[in-house]
């Protein structure tokens, strides 16, 4: 007998799982079970191909930032300034580097609002989830395990009775088959029977029951490596959280010091604040932007591998079969066995033997119910008088096994029964919620939002950083209240050329130095080409 048939196989492969679980490996393997295996190569094989894509991040992340400091460099050369004029002094130069950086500003604001609004909440939803689901099994594994204690300790009380039941059942009554006849029944018939279905019994399953506790246990400690997981992604959720809403208040601020720059209305102290405080600290948040997309990428990439296991399109039921495997789990057990049977949809026999057990505990018990009430129907008298004994003894060891018996009916009902702890609507229906539902696409949909929103974060951040230079201030040394943003001016016949990043505060008291006089990095030369157009009116 095995436990009601549930149809097989509802669960359908996404294409975001496709997607991920695709990405380029350079040729290693995507076989999550690699993980769990006893061969270091292999486990080695499966992690080089799961770094591809944090590579090339930090390889992404290394060349961008090379070729914005060199050219950070180039802009602020001194002797550079004709190159300068050329390459990124022109106001159109200018207008786009604003109107690019506004544009990245204004794409990461929106995508870190997003994902506060929108990602957070599903992400959260999703690791309560699976923190529930992976609960609700801790439980049910607990229960578990006080069922079968309980089971194997009656268990251990019915072998006792059950023996002293034995011990009189072949002698209570000395000439059975004459005794039948004068009784009205066959008492040989019912004391065979009765025997038989002791013998059934055996061990009343006390042998097997430290295997499936064993197995049990097992189980619980994949639950708690579980929970060990799950903590650890809200962990990585949570600092992605603070990221974003640092990265946010930096954005918000860094765009705004450009739209006041733009009219004209920042102060020199909001440039300083925002060169010495915000862009560092801007520029430190990108490098932890790559890391988490480096982290979302591949829990992400895991997160795929472990729902396509198997044969295309592949499923979590085959790669939990897998790993199972690499751990040299022992495919009769009932730990493998439980793993077929409850990540399949009930679609293979029932691997525990409760079915089984409860149908020769109900055997059993109808037999010496029906030994019980035939002996009682015959009165004291006549039974001493046939048997040469006293029914008492006979039907008091016989109904003591009896209630045992009964007692361990009870128990067995709540292992296998409706709604018992074991059964395949309990554990199937944790399992399809779980990792059907939750890890394979709920959380699966939270990693690639994350991916998603860093890897915007950090594009955006990096390209900010890169068009500083384009933007920067290079204020005249006649007039420190131009726009941050404005380029070398020629002013009252005087030409400017600036130093490096140092430079940029020049005081009024420049105005006074004389031709060819270098103070601070900066030099000015007397202009003899005439006074500049629009003063030769005046």
């Amino acid at each position: 007998m095995s436990d009601s048939i549930v149809l097989p196989g509802t669960y359908e492969q996404t294409s975001l799982i496709e997607q991920w679980h695709g990405v380029p490996r350079s040729g290693h393997s995507d076989d999550i079970s690699l993980l769990a295996s006893d061969n270091n190569d292999d486990r080695i094989d499966y992690i080089e191909g799961l770094l591809f894509i944090p590579g090339f991040l930090l390889c992404f992340y290394i060349l961008w930032a090379v070729i914005s400091l060199l050219y950070a460099c180039f802009v602020s050369c001194p002797t550079c300034a004709s190159s300068k004029e050329m390459t990124g002094r022109s106001d159109i130069f200018r207008l786009m580097s604003r109107v690019t950086f506004l544009s990245c500003g204004t794409v990461a604001i929106t995508f870190v609002l997003l994902y506060l609004a929108l990602g957070i909440p599903a992400i959260e939803n999703a690791v309560e989830s699976v923190q529930e689901a992976n609960d609700d099994l801790t439980v049910l594994l607990n229960d578990a395990l006080e069922t079968l204690d309980d089971l194997g300790t009656v268990g251990a009380i019915a072998i006792e009775e059950r023996d002293n039941v034995d011990a009189v059942l072949d002698s209570f009554c000395a000439d059975s088959a004459a005794a039948g006849t004068i009784f009205g029944f066959d008492l040989t018939g019912l004391t065979s029977v009765y025997d038989e279905s002791l013998a059934i019994m055996g061990s009343f399953q006390t042998d097997v029951l430290p295997d499936i506790r064993e197995d049990m246990e097992t189980g619980l400690d994949w639950a708690e490596n579980t929970s060990d997981l799950i903590e650890f992604s809200d962990d990585v959720f949570s600092i992605i959280q603070i990221s974003c809403i640092v990265i946010l208040v930096l954005v918000s601020f860094l765009t705004g010091a450009l739209l006041l720059d733009w009219f004209g209305k920042n102060p020199p102290i909001c440039r300083t604040f925002m060169v010495w405080v915000i862009l560092p600290v801007f520029s430190v948040l990108s490098l932890i932007c790559m890391i988490l997309a480096a982290i979302a990428a591949s829990v992400a990439v895991v997160n795929a591998d472990f729902c396509s296991g198997g044969d295309a399109p592949g499923s979590p039921s085959e790669s939990i079969l897998a790993i199972l495997k690499e751990l040299d789990i022992d495919v009769t057990s009932y730990a493998f066995l439980g793993a077929v049977y409850y990540t399949q949809n009930c679609a293979s026999e029932y691997p525990f033997p409760f079915f089984e057990y409860k149908d020769d505990l109900d055997s059993a018990y109808a037999s010496g119910e029906s030994l019980l009430n035939s002996i009682n129907a015959v009165d004291d008298e006549t039974f001493s008088l046939v048997c040469g004994s006293d029914r008492s003894e006979i039907t008091g060891l016989v109904g003591d096994l009896n209630n045992v018996m009964n007692s361990l009916q009870i128990i067995v009902e709540d292992v296998i029964g409706d709604n018992g702890v074991l059964t395949c609507e309990r554990l199937s229906g944790v399992y399809t919620d779980a990792v059907e539902e939750t890890v394979c696409r709920d959380t699966m949909q939270a990693w690639n939002w994350t991916f998603v929103v860093t890897t915007c974060l950090l594009a955006c951040s990096l390209l900010m950083l890169t068009l500083r230079p384009f933007y920067k201030t290079m204020p005249s040394t006649s007039n420190l209240e131009k726009s941050a943003f404005e380029g070398e001016k020629e002013f009252e016949g005087k030409e400017v050329v600036l130093g490096g990043e140092d430079n940029l505060n020049s005081t009024p008291d420049a105005q006074e130095n004389v031709e060819g006089e270098t103070f601070e990095g900066e030099k000015v030369v007397r202009g003899d080409e005439g006074p500049p157009k629009g003063l030769e009116k005046l």
